[in-house]
């Protein structure tokens, strides 16, 4: 924790170590609260201990908001931590409540010990210590910041001496803003460490601390005294150990007492802790030698509170307290002895002497005297003490006493300032209110009657360091309602009360709601794995800004809805998923990592593993690997460790598992074909030269292979015990050209081909038949080879009919007697080849000439080979066969949507279903949005749509959004404008013309949208385009070599089509052009070359002569206020502007405004208002003058919009710094206060989408903002 000197001169006053101490923190505020009503207890038990305040640690018994009688816990509760009335208590705390004696341990349940947040109960657990006679509530979750926590104690609890509380008792706390982290620390020790001539007798050894502790910490076990003499072993000290929660100190009262000259070291270790649980990072330790001769020393009085020549101390103020330099005989400290007076005006003479109670406490070595009642106003007083005696019976060495002047008669409090503002907006709807005052007030006036909001309930308290009353709602505020404060009655401690009631308004924020709709994002091919729990299916989509993973899983009933498991790089980078016992493994490159990013799904819940890593990934046992490259890694705790690297593994490779064991294959269409084999042992990697890509597949719970070499046809299987290859087994000599094997578990089949026909050949008891000719027909391409019923069938196609995709089956299990067919013909490929159920199931593709495909899929059935069905048109993506419950069906990526024509048995296929709900993930771009100043308005905007951008419309009725409709394809630049009875939508498309931009328009009245139509086509690559509407119709600009436009009355019929602003010379490009309404008119400027401007006004229907000022900056704002135009520059020591007074543009002027930081702009209804970051100036007419300084705001940038009482500003991505949407506003000249965002989620507003207005009396914002990764939606809040 940061050690505040407050904080530091409290603790030392406590210890008697600082003399003279005005006020303490928490404690005795402003040197003039009376200490007791504080926290510092008048004098203490006799042994220092745990004896409470007089009230019990609420203000004269109050509650702190205003509620029902509570109990002042005297005689029952020793203390609470944290205390009564904290300020700015860490959020991690721990809540500990002491007591006077021990706890019937019967009664103590979690129902005696309640705690609440702004009076929402706080989840957690209570425990019991009895040796520290403690309960202690531990939240389940950190306090909220900036909340009124109220500790309950019920009269269910008793003491074992039977003793309950009368009534329950209440203490309260505000918390801070951040947790505590830093470890607790020791601030001083009496005896003083290194101290020499210690008495004897000193009964009480003391350590005092910076922050409140754990007293549970705080034992026999944590802190320990000892004493040596001379060369002899320590040997312990023994003692009562108790913590004084005021002075956050604990103290050991020694017995017996330690010997004459011995060396006393106490202790304390690491098991100290403070309530936040941080412990003391180190053992604190200390020593102090203990005089081995009489104590012929006085004691001296070490300070005084108040002060000695204190002035203004407070008539309230006590007890009045004397620290010594030693302990004192405790019989010598009574009231003959130790005494207040009263003086007359000169200070010359006693008038009285004051009644009181005395009382002594060894532990702090203090006498307090408390006066029966307050002192006097504007009186001289004086402390006396004589005669009192320390332990070795030596009287106080000579004291004069010390003399003080209380306080002038009390005048009335004033407030001093209110947060929120008077006048404030965006006020977040829990908000506490806060308002401070000059001086102190007594806490008993601070209730819900005195301090309250109208139509609204909460909890009021009272925070002592800065006068200042707090209403927090309870339950919180409405959204966008003007609520009215009010502070009345409040009094002073002497009962000086506030003159009149101090009344004023504030606003809350609006939250923002979602303007566009859900649209279908564009998924790619999906890949699937399946396991025993089920099938799961993971792809890529996009989002239109984005690529999402997302994945679906089917456990036997269908595929359900997709999650997102994470953010992809790239639709052409496809994720990947396998089986790992009853889990799955999904990888993928991810947006964000320099490699790859990987979870596990376990049927349920997708969890991620990390570190990602790249390549890739399958698991072997209990360990998940991964290969990139030649390197094989295993995931082992936080990181990939190396297990295993290839010498000639290559790239692409491709996994084929069985069980616990992977085969790991490279070489296609290469000669070297290269497989590493991996049981959970040993990892083999073995070669082989193919002049046809190896095969691979499983057999038992072993891997086989077949590969051309030049002996002829080979094939070996894997052995498992050895784990080496066996040796290669001559299928034929020949050198086929086409190559595949399957097994259907006891038996392994190869089909072979080449220009001789198709062959055939069956592995049987260990040994290979000789291969049948099955087909005299010269061999393309052997596509499949699968066992189906007890036999094997091959899909072939022939070299001399392409277009043939051809079967031949085994009849009788046996090659030597087949059947043949015709599977499809004009189809150019097999994709796939599945089992349903008993028929077997082919998909095909014909895609000549083109790059587009169709797709067809045929069956083998009971009665044969079925016609084929053309399941798809043609189209760029392909298709898979995939399992969805209990069926099969062929996958196919349409726009927006995975649809599945699922097989029904027979040769036929359903229509097709969606594989999965589309996900609504279609992302937003480009957004213009307009209001008009009844309040009603329009948003128009670009959106990904099932693959394609589209342009979209949202109408504003004043009060709710309409739904969007779809106005058209897509366009860029979108601009949009409404009046009374519509919507004008502006964008630009590329033209049908080489190097040409279209500009188009498209109105909507009543939701219907009206037809496109081309307002020009204009040589240009970028051209800007601006659209307004004002009192003579709409306006539209655009252009980039010149600027052109036109005028629309009705936002239908456009005329007037013109160049405004002529091309300069061949290379001059125009940009950053502006367009405002100016009155009944319209005001235009445009820039090239960061210099020069070109402005226009359009008056009385045409558009006034070109005026050309130079303006050095390419930042710069146009605003419009009634008749008149401002072109304003900021830079960091000045600004600079162009006027138009309705008349004539002015030249470029410019202001020095040294260290007043950049300044925004705006139109107010007093005319044109600025702020340069420190300062407020307002436009005269004819000059900027300075209204306000050292004002500041939040932010550097923003856009500024104000109202009749001050400004709001908007700062978020549109200003390209790293904040969130932020709102805040500035009453009158004032500062600008930050309020709530109307942007709520776990992602920041996009860079460049907020728009800020202040129509019909409120504010309105619109920004896009991710509602899931990668997923950009438009929100607005329109009554701000």
């Amino acid at each position: 924790m940061t050690l505040k000197l407050s904080w530091l001169r409290c603790a030392l006053a406590v210890l008697g170590l600082w003399a003279f101490v005005p006020g303490c923190k928490n404690s005795e505020p402003d040197g003039n609260t009376p200490p007791d009503a504080a926290g510092e207890p008048d004098a203490g038990g006799p042994d220092g201990g745990h004896e409470p305040a007089p009230d019990g640690g609420l203000p004269d018994g109050g509650t702190g908001d205003g509620g029902t009688q509570t109990s002042d816990g005297v005689g029952f509760i020793g203390y609470v931590l944290p205390a009564s009335n904290a300020e700015a208590v860490p959020r991690n705390a721990r809540v500990i409540v002491g007591f006077a004696e021990a706890l019937d341990v019967t009664t103590v349940s979690a129902e005696v010990l309640t705690v609440s947040e702004n009076g929402v109960a706080v989840a957690g657990t209570v425990t019991h210590d009895p040796a520290t006679r403690t309960l202690t509530f531990t939240p389940g979750r950190p306090f909220a910041a900036d909340t009124l926590v109220t500790v309950g104690v019920s009269t269910a609890l008793r003491l074992v001496s039977g003793k309950s509380l009368p009534a329950p008792y209440q203490s309260v706390f505000t918390v801070g803003l951040e947790a505590d982290t830093s470890p607790p620390e020791v601030l001083a020790t009496r005896p003083r460490s290194g101290e020499s001539g210690v008495s004897p007798t000193w009964p009480v050894y003391t350590l005092s601390f910076l922050e409140p502790m754990d007293p549970r910490t705080l034992t026999g076990d944590t802190l320990r005294f000892e004493q040596a003499l001379g060369s002899n072993p320590a040997a312990p000290l023994t003692g009562v150990i108790s913590y004084d929660a005021p002075s956050q100190s604990v103290s050991f009262r020694v017995s017996p007492l330690p010997a004459p000259g011995a060396l006393v070291t106490g202790t304390l270790s690491t098991g100290a802790k403070d309530l936040a649980g941080n412990a003391l990072t180190q053992a604190h330790a200390f020593s102090f030698f203990v005089t081995a001769s009489s104590d012929t020393t006085a004691p001296r009085v070490q300070g005084t509170l108040p002060e000695a020549t204190s002035v203004g101390v407070a008539a309230r103020y006590a007890p009045i307290i004397v620290h010594f330099s030693e302990p004192l005989r405790p019989e010598s400290v009574t009231p003959d002895r130790v005494y207040l007076e009263e003086l007359n005006t000169d200070g010359t003479q006693v008038v009285r002497r004051v009644p009181g109670t005395l009382r002594y406490n060894e532990a702090k070595l203090h006498a307090a005297f408390t006066p029966n009642e307050p002192l006097k106003y504007q009186t001289r007083y004086r402390g006396r003490v004589s005669a009192v005696e320390d332990l070795a019976g030596n009287t106080l060495a000579q004291f004069g006493g010390f003399h003080f002047v209380t306080e002038l008669e009390p005048s009335a409090p004033v407030v001093r300032d209110a947060t929120p503002a008077p006048d404030a907006r965006f006020v977040p709807l829990g908000s506490p209110l806060r308002v401070s005052f000059d001086r102190p007030l007594d806490p008993a006036t601070v209730n819900a009657r005195t301090v309250g909001v109208e139509g609204v309930t909460g909890l009021v308290n009272y925070e002592s360091s800065t006068n200042t009353v707090v209403f927090r709602p309870v339950p919180p505020f409405a959204p966008a309602t003007n609520y009215t404060v009010t502070v009345k009655d409040v009094q002073t401690p002497q009962g000086a009360g506030l003159a009149s009631p101090h009344t004023y308004t504030v606003r809350t924020v609006a939250p923002g709601v979602r303007v566009s709709a859900g649209r279908p994002g564009q998924p790619g091919m999906p890949v699937f794995a399946t396991g025993p729990r089920g099938t799961l299916a993971v792809w890529n989509e996009d989002t239109g800004t984005a690529i999402q993973v997302r994945a679906a899983f089917d456990s036997g009933s269908g595929f359900g809805d997709s999650v997102l498991v994470g953010e992809g790089r790239s639709m052409t980078l496809a994720p990947q998923v396998s089986a790992w016992g009853e889990r799955f493994v999904v990888g993928w490159s991810d947006r964000s990592l320099a490699g790859g990013a990987v979870a596990l799904f376990d049927g349920t819940d997708f969890s991620p593993v990390t570190p990602g890593i790249s390549g890739r990934l399958f698991g072997v046992g209990n360990h998940l690997y991964a290969v990139n490259g030649k390197t094989f890694r295993v995931h082992a705790g936080t990181q990939w460790s190396e297990v295993f690297t290839a010498a000639n593994l290559g790239s692409p490779v491709f996994l084929l598992q069985n069980g616990d064991r992977v085969l790991v294959s490279s070489g296609r269409n290469t000669t070297l074909e290269v497989s590493v084999v991996f049981d959970g042992v040993r990892w083999l990697e073995s070669t082989v030269s193919s002049s046809v890509d190896a095969q691979y597949i499983r057999v038992g719970d072993s891997f086989g292979r077949a590969w051309v070499s030049n002996q002829g046809v080979e094939f070996a299987l894997f052995n498992r015990d050895t784990r080496e290859w066996g040796l290669g087994e001559l299928i034929t000599s020949e050198q086929m050209t086409s190559l595949r094997i399957a097994s259907d578990g006891s038996t392994i089949t190869a089909v072979l081909g080449d220009t001789g026909g198709l062959f055939a050949a069956v592995r049987a008891n260990g040994a290979w038949q000789a291969p049948s000719l099955v087909d005299n027909l010269a061999v393309r391409d052997i596509w499949a080879v699968v066992p189906h019923r007890g036999n094997y069938v091959a899909l072939w196609t022939g070299i001399n009919s392409a277009t043939l995709v051809r079967a031949v089956s085994q009849t009788g299990g046996s090659w030597s007697s087949t059947s043949k067919a015709v599977v499809a013909s004009g189809l150019s490929s097999v994709l796939d080849v599945r089992a349903s159920g008993d028929d077997l199931l082919v998909l095909m593709q014909k895609n000549q000439p083109s790059s587009t495909a169709e797709i067809w899929g045929a069956a083998l059935t009971s009665q044969g080979w079925q016609p084929s069905i053309q399941l798809r048109g043609r189209e760029a993506t392909s298709s898979v066969l995939v399992p969805v419950g209990a069926r099969t069906g062929a996958l196919f990526v349409q726009p927006g949507r995975l649809v599945v024509r699922g097989y029904l048995g027979g040769g036929q296929w359903d229509s097709g279903l969606e594989l999965v709900t589309p996900a609504l993930v279609g992302s937003v771009r480009d957004v213009a949005v307009h209001f008009e100043s009844d309040g009603h308005g329009a948003a128009a905007w670009e959106q990904f749509d099932a693959g394609a951008w589209s342009l979209f419309l949202a109408e504003f009725d004043g009060t709710v959004w309409m739904e969007p409709v779809r106005v058209g394809p897509a366009g860029t630049k979108v601009r949009v404008a409404v009046d009374d009875n519509g919507v004008v939508v502006a964008y630009l498309q590329p033209s049908t013309q080489t190097d040409l931009m279209d500009i188009w328009v498209v109105s909507s009245e009543a939701g219907v949208v009206g037809a496109p139509q081309l307002l020009d086509s204009v040589a240009a690559t970028d051209p800007d385009l601006a659209l307004v509407h004002g009192p003579s119709g709409f306006m539209a600009v655009w252009g980039e070599w010149e600027i052109r436009g036109a005028r629309s009355v009705d936002g239908v019929a456009w005329r007037d089509l013109a160049t405004l602003i002529p091309r300069v010379f061949q290379e001059a490009r125009w940009y950053n052009t502006r367009l405002v309404t100016v009155g009944e008119s319209f005001a235009l400027s445009a820039q090239r070359n960061e210099l020069y401007l070109n402005m226009s006004i359009h008056t009385a229907g045409v558009w006034q002569p070109i005026a050309a000022p130079v303006m050095p900056s390419d930042v710069y704002e146009f605003v419009a206020a009634g008749n008149s135009v401002m072109l304003m520059a900021p830079f960091d020591d000045e600004f600079r502007y162009i006027f138009h007074n309705g008349i004539a543009w002015s030249g470029q002027n410019i202001v020095k405004s040294p260290a007043d930081g950049q300044g925004v702009l705006a139109a107010s209804p007093s005319g044109f208002r600025m702020h340069t970051d420190k300062s407020w100036w307002r436009w005269s007419g004819t000059e900027w003058l300075k209204e306000a300084t050292d004002v500041s705001r939040p932010y550097w940038g923003g856009s500024l919009r104000c109202d009749a009482k001050g400004c709001g500003l908007a700062t978020g991505g549109a200003f390209n710094m790293p904040v969130n949407l932020a709102l805040s506003y500035a009453p009158g000249t004032r500062s600008f206060w930050t309020g709530a965002s109307p942007a709520q989620g776990d992602f920041p507003v996009q860079a460049g989408s907020v728009t800020w207005d202040f129509v019909a009396d409120t504010y309105r914002v619109t920004w896009r903002q991710p509602v899931q990764q990668g997923v950009l939606a438009l929100h607005a809040s329109t009554a701000l």
